[in-house]
């Protein structure tokens, strides 16, 4: 130690040994000081604080139950009414069966259980386990409590029902349809619970009451089914004149179908509004379901038993027609799949019933009601040979079971006996449509169905036929009422993260459909014919001209505006590390140079003799290259996370360019398309703003604006050859990086232009079963839904769709079921008013339901002239067995005793007596 450089400019050995022993003194000071000085015991003091918590949590939640409960009783029992509020349109389009009116206290007891469901979800464990046994102990109470009074209630209104008169009834089953809203929207909402709550505890603690209530939902449904069949088969469908079939004279000249079927029509539709404006919408649809099934029942055995004279047949038949029609129209709002609506075999019930009492009807008006000769023809031979004949045209592979639509809407239904994939492109595609618009919700899988089958024609048709003056009416509508920031405002509504509410204002038709439809990463070409069908549509290929430069030199089309903005999230991220480079360097520039940097320019610690300026403007020429370096690097490496169905739709364009010899910049349109995207977003003041949070500095804008320039002269620039016009930056740039551009242009090719992409195809859906399908989509439509604007998407969607069914219908060329001869065909109007979620929809008017029959009005002369080919009906499998067959033929008025025929007649009867031996006395 003696060579020890001596203070002050070194140390000595007892100064060392000082030091370390300071050192470890603070190390174990440092290291002791936490359990020796914390001596609050946090523990303790929470567990005196629990037992106060969990008496709070309970006090709060019965005390606004009670008061809430009393309030309502009180007004109850005054008007025998209960007030309702609505509840968030996203719960009710959700996969809980969310009512969409619930009874003010239950509000506001979810209410008070949504403000403490943190603290429950906290409270998972320890010391408060407690706070959340109680939390869930006090919702047990106050729902067994809410489903106490809902009984009593219920046991209010079976007593009126029973003694008071019918408009005392038909109030009373309004408030039915609120106590299954409200025990609905409890069940649901303890399922909500239990998926938050996870524990088994409280799963054992609301089981009981859960099962409950779900049993308390299914007697409400019984009852309301028993009430509505019960009114229509004692009330509606009696009517004496117009059922007695063997009247010699004609039912009101043959001028109008019988009274009662129109009436039962009209009790339909009113039953379809009541349900579907409050009660939960799969439920409304079961209970609409049931009581169609039960009518059925009543008309299928009353006319397949009547025997109408030669004057009522023609009545019959039009009352059987109507009732195919009318059973059609409630068959869209009721069925909640395709499969419910085109199989005539499906086993669910109560759908598998409905087709049998239609099939039953049809059969009766084929073999009753239709026209002698045809019959004759047909069944001339015996029952037996017409049986022989079906087989063998089965054999041959010719359909001869074919369902009941056919017969009432040939051009929608026409091949739907080989299952959906029999249908032709565009009465599938209305099938779906009219499925989507009838449902009570909007249905997430339906939508996505729509979009998806027969190679898209409805997204194609919706671009082809759609033109700006559609987007420019409906933005001048939406900037007067837009929608409230707010939410929608029902119970449990989230705000501004509302989809329902969001969902109401549709700048652009189009938009919302690419924004689904780059979500289908299993069917990556619907984006491609999408767009591909608009680029045909515009005609327009000179934006891929070398110097063209959209939104420059020329206007964006509405299609690449739409491809800017699916490129957004991209684009915006590489943009913005170009400028957090860009104004890093210019506040470093900023930066005065100090005497320590200056130390470190040379050894010896002289400052450099060039100068500070020179130095400054070396800087300035090189700012814009480093950028332009981020910014190239930046969107090269993260090419790869452009969509699939994104780079399908770039290769499906660079193979329609080739065949029609039109080159893009590297035979890539994908890199030509992000460069121009490039240059529109960075002179792009205001989103520039809105990306980085401020208003950017006019320098920094300036060079962001000359970088845009440079780089899109960079990234269309093939070769050498290809300088020609570029600017001297731009070209300098270009030489200097060569090898490096090289590098990085391949590696973009390589993804955008893969031949690969070529053979992406989707799943084969069309020839799968309905299960499978229902299950991808579903799939499908909750992968879509977890997207930050999937949902919002979706319902953009299902409004467009829902308000124009008739202008779709008009470019489907789909007549309506019955055509009015009086209107000249019109184009209907196309419309993008969306009214606020909560609005009410109580526009139903009786008298016009009483003229409407579906979409058409109840024309009652195009009823009786239906057209049927009645050769073909006869000819097909009715799903009749000999003796069913043999007691209808007896009901023909032909076949009765005394009746008057024509010398034309008298033989084809003469021999079907004989040949079916109808003057046996067991026949019925």
């Amino acid at each position: 130690m003696s060579d020890a450089i001596p203070p002050p400019f070194g140390v000595t050995p007892c100064m060392m040994q000082s030091a370390n022993s300071n050192k470890t003194h603070i190390r174990q000071s440092v290291l002791d000081s936490p359990s020796k000085k914390l001596q609050w015991n946090w523990i303790d003091l929470l567990e005196r604080l629990v037992p106060d918590v969990t008496w709070s949590v309970t006090k709060l939640i019965l005390d606004t139950l009670q008061t809430s409960l009393h309030q309502e009783e009180e007004v109850f029992q005054k008007s025998r009414c209960t007030n309702e509020v609505p509840v968030c349109r996203d719960l009710v389009n959700g996969s809980l069966d969310y009512p969409k009116l619930i009874s003010v206290s239950l509000a506001e007891l979810v209410s008070a259980l949504e403000n403490l469901m943190p603290l429950a979800v906290l409270a998972s464990e320890g010391v408060m386990k407690a706070i959340r046994t109680a939390f869930t102990d006090a919702i047990e109470a106050n729902l067994s409590q809410i489903f106490i009074t809902l009984s009593n209630r219920l046991k209010t209104f079976e007593s009126t029902s029973a003694e008071d008169g019918d408009s005392e009834v038909y109030t009373g089953i309004t408030e039915v349809y609120k106590m299954l809203s409200a025990a609905v929207f409890c069940t649901s909402y303890l399922t909500h619970i239990k998926s938050i709550l996870t524990d088994d505890d409280t799963r054992r603690s609301l089981s009981g009451v859960h099962k409950q209530l779900t049993e308390f939902s299914n007697a409400i449904v019984d009852i309301t089914k028993n009430y509505h069949s019960g009114v229509i088969s004692s009330s509606i469908l009696h009517d004496a004149e117009s059922n007695n079939w063997a009247d010699q004279r004609a039912f009101f000249e043959d001028e109008r179908v019988s009274f009662s079927i129109q009436m039962w029509n009209l009790h339909m539709k009113g039953l379809q509004q009541e349900l579907f404006a409050s009660c939960p919408p799969r439920h409304a649809q079961r209970i609409l379901a049931l009581v169609l099934r039960d009518s059925l029942k009543v008309l299928s055995q009353r006319y397949s038993r009547a025997m109408p004279s030669y004057k009522r047949t023609k009545q019959l038949r039009s009352d059987i027609t109507a009732i195919l029609l009318t059973t059609l129209d409630f068959l869209w709002s009721s069925a909640n799949s395709v499969q419910a609506v085109l199989d005539q075999q499906v086993t669910v019930q109560p759908y598998s019933d409905i087709h049998n009492c239609c099939i039953c009807l049809l059969s009766t008006m084929a073999v009753v009601a239709s026209p002698l000769q045809d019959f004759y023809k047909v069944f001339k031979k015996g029952f037996q040979h017409k049986r022989m004949v079906l087989k063998d045209a089965e054999k041959e592979g010719v359909p001869m079971v074919i369902p009941w639509m056919v017969w009432t809407r040939m051009e929608v239904f026409f091949g739907c006996e080989k299952g959906f994939e029999g249908v032709q492109k565009r009465s599938a595609v209305f099938i779906l449509l009219k499925l989507l618009s009838s449902q009570p919700s909007p249905n997430y899988a339906m939508i996505l169905q729509a979009l998806l089958v027969r190679d898209n024609l409805l997204p194609v048709l919706l671009v082809r036929n759609a033109d700006q003056k559609m987007c420019q009416s409906s933005q001048e509508s939406l900037s007067s009422t837009s929608p409230n920031t707010s939410g929608c405002g029902g119970i449990c509504c989230p705000g501004q993260q509302c989809y329902s509410n969001q969902s109401c204002e549709i700048p652009d038709i189009i938009q919302p459909i690419v924004d689904v439809l780059i979500l289908c990463t299993d069917h990556p070409n619907a984006l491609a014919n999408v767009l591909i069908a608009m680029i045909e549509k515009d005609d327009d290929m000179s934006i891929f001209e070398p110097n063209c430069i959209p939104g420059k030199t020329v206007p964006v089309p509405p299609w690449l505006a739409c491809v800017y903005e699916l490129l957004s999230f991209y684009i915006d991220g590489a943009i913005k590390s170009s400028i957090v480079h860009l104004t890093t360097e210019e506040l470093h520039k900023e930066v005065s140079v100090g005497f320590l940097d200056s130390l470190r320019e040379l050894p010896c610690g002289c400052v450099p003799k060039k100068s500070r300026n020179m130095s400054n403007q070396t800087e300035s020429k090189d700012i814009p290259n480093a950028v332009l370096q981020t910014l190239i690097k930046r969107v090269t490496n993260d090419v790869v996370t452009i969509p699939m169905p994104l780079c399908v739709f770039f290769e499906t364009l660079r193979q329609n360019l080739c065949t029609k010899k039109i080159r893009s910049a590297h035979n890539t349109p994908g890199i030509q398309i992000i460069a121009s995207c490039l240059y529109n977003k960075l002179h792009d003041v205001e989103g520039l703003a809105e990306l980085v949070g401020h208003p950017l500095e006019a320098s920094t804008l300036a060079s962001l604006a000359t970088t845009a320039d440079y780089c899109h002269q960079i990234l269309t620039c093939e070769d050498a050859g290809g300088l020609e016009g570029k600017s001297q930056e731009a070209v300098v740039f270009i030489k200097r990086n060569s090898e490096w551009l090289e590098k990085n242009m391949n590696k973009m090719i390589g993804h955008l232009s893969n031949e690969l992409l070529d053979d992406y195809s989707a799943y084969p859906l069309e020839d799968s079963p309905y299960e499978f399908v229902s299950h991808f989509m579903t799939e499908l439509a909750e992968t879509v839904c977890q997207n930050p604007e999937g949902q919002k998407s979706l319902l953009q969607v299902y409004h467009i769709l829902k308000n124009n069914m008739d202008w779709l219908a008009y470019h489907l060329e789909i007549p309506p079921s019955i055509p009015n001869q009086q209107e000249t065909p019109t184009i209907p109007h196309f419309s993008l008013d969306v009214p606020p979620p909560l609005s009410s929809n109580n526009d139903f008017s009786p008298l016009a339901s009483f003229n409407r029959l579906g979409e058409s009005p109840f024309n009652h002369d195009a009823l009786a002239e239906f057209a049927i080919d009645w050769l073909k009906l006869l000819q097909s499998d009715m799903g009749l067995s000999e003796a069913g067959f043999r007691n209808l033929l007896l009901h023909r008025h032909e076949m009765q005793e005394d009746a008057y025929l024509e010398e034309i007649e008298k033989k084809p009867v003469r021999v079907l007596r004989s040949k079916y031996d109808l003057d046996n006395d067991d026949l019925v």
